[in-house]
Order: structure tokens, then sequence, then C-alpha cells
């Protein structure tokens, strides 16, 4: 089984990443010691194509309240550049309302080929990505007690 969270928009477009379910998780003391093995997709018609990819819940939870301050104020922009190749994006509101931006790098190979994609999201589809974000930090959670100066 595994968690699942997208970014979806019209015509089909969506960017989803599979995470593991967790079994028996515990945070390490180092948030950079957790990794997630996670299977990214990438559906933007008529190109479609999937990939594995490791990202550490720190990035996801980063990503996760990058999107809610956006989201609150339907606006801004929200950068997911994680520490491995492989997934890079940017979500930037429009100044239409509630409209968004998604444009992406999908290179499952460092010296290989590269999808670059864009398709356009709103509010709606945004609110349901921050929720399964959300279930999936909620199952990993990040120890911060290494460097948080705590």
């Amino acid at each position: 089984m595994s968690l699942t969270w997208s970014i979806r928009g019209d015509s089909g477009n969506c960017l989803e990443v599979r995470v593991p379910e967790p079994v028996n998780y515990t945070p390490a003391d180092d948030p950079y010691d957790n990794w997630l093995s996670c299977t990214v997709g990438v559906h933007v018609p008529p190109f479609t194509g999937q990939f594995p990819m490791e990202l550490m819940p720190l990035e996801l939870g980063e990503l996760l309240e990058q999107l809610q301050k956006c989201l609150k104020k339907l606006a801004g922009r929200v950068e997911f550049e994680p520490m491995e190749p492989g997934l890079s994006f940017s979500l930037a509101f429009t100044e239409r309302q509630g409209q968004a931006i998604v444009r992406g790098r999908a290179a499952p190979n460092v010296d290989g080929g590269h999808l670059s994609f864009e398709f356009a999201t709103d509010q709606s589809f945004l609110a349901a990505t921050a929720d399964s974000l959300a279930e999936v930090v909620r199952c990993y959670p990040v120890s911060r007690r290494a460097g948080a100066g705590e």
C-alpha cells in the first residue's frame, strides 16, 4: 500500500507522488537521515511516465508549509527543489483569483532525458493536494532536534 499526494489540473494533467505506507517508522534524530522511496508520475497528455525517486519527509513538510501559506492568500509561489534530482517544480498563483500554473521538470536519470511540463490548476485541486500532503506529513513526522538549536 502507499499514500499519494498529487497536483491535478484540467484535461487530465497530473503530477502524482506515491509514498510507501509507513511501517514502524521512527524519525531519525537528523532529519537528513530519513529517506522515502517514492514513485513519481507525470501525466501531461499525451505524455505519461513514472519513475522512482528518494524524498525526505523534511522536504514534503516544507512543501506543505509553502502550499498552505499560498492557499490562505490565493497568491504567491511554491518552489519544490528536493536534494535528490528527479523532480522539481514551481507553482505560481496568477492574477486570476484562485488560478495557478505548475511548471516543472521530471528527470529520472541525471545523464538522460527529461520532460519539462506546464499545466494550469486551481484552488479546489490545490486544497485536495494540501489535504493529501498533510496526511503524508502526519504519517512521516520529522525530528528537528539535530541542528534546530534546541
